[in-house]
């Protein structure tokens, strides 16, 4: 989530100092084809346009690197604020099946927490 919050939509707007951030934790650009679509005008082709599904498309290729890397990768846990608003994804990523097991067992529970607990007070 916090590279998609360096990604402006407008392309007027667009840093190439987070735009390299945003590589350099990639290992490579490739995310921009994917992130970044010229529009067609009645003109012809305008500016870049930023996808909607952003965070996502940003989640599965961070989880493809991962999983170079590593021989098990969890499933991502959305983890929300409060509100609702979505903050990071959560993975797990380990050399052995064992840890997979008990981190999706933890990462799955993390889905079934209701609003309403997420929001009580830690005591």
């Amino acid at each position: 989530m916090a590279l998609n919050r360096l990604l402006c939509v407008d392309e007027r707007e667009r840093r190439p100092s987070w735009e390299d951030a945003v590589t350099q934790v990639m290992g490579d650009d490739a995310w921009k084809s994917l992130v970044y679509r010229k529009t067609e005008t009645l003109f012809g082709t305008g500016d870049d346009e930023k996808a909607s599904n952003t965070p996502e498309i940003l989640m599965d290729l961070y989880r493809k690197k991962l999983q170079t890397a590593f021989n098990c990768v969890s499933s991502p846990a959305l983890i929300r604020n409060t509100r609702g608003s979505p903050l990071y994804y959560l993975f797990w990523a380990g050399p052995h099946p064992a840890g997979l097991k008990g981190a999706s067992y933890v990462l799955g529970g993390m889905k079934q927490l209701s609003k309403r607990a997420r929001s009580k007070p830690m005591r």
